[in-house]
């Protein structure tokens, strides 16, 4: 399936949705949650090529993964803009 191309920064997401995930996994992972879609918490990230990290989230998160692809600029914005330097 053709994944969904994101620019996180620029988008207006709900801290509902940035609370799912720690500021820590964010960061380990390179990834940024964008949104929901039922049960699936939908992802973007910078490698969505790298299935390891979505069946990790998944088992951490108890809940099914979604990714969408972004740049590595763009996750490393995004990830300071949410999450900024230290938030865990």
């Amino acid at each position: 399936f053709e994944l969904a191309r994101v620019e996180p920064t620029k988008l207006a997401i709900p801290d509902q949705i940035l609370e799912q995930v720690s500021g820590n996994v964010a960061r380990f992972y390179r990834i940024v949650p964008i949104e929901e879609d039922d049960e699936t918490l939908v992802v973007a990230s910078d490698d969505p090529s790298n299935l390891s990290i979505f069946e990790c989230l998944q088992r951490l998160l108890h809940r099914p993964i979604r990714p969408a692809v972004a740049t590595p600029d763009e996750i490393s914005a995004a990830l300071s803009k949410y999450y900024g330097a230290g938030k865990s």
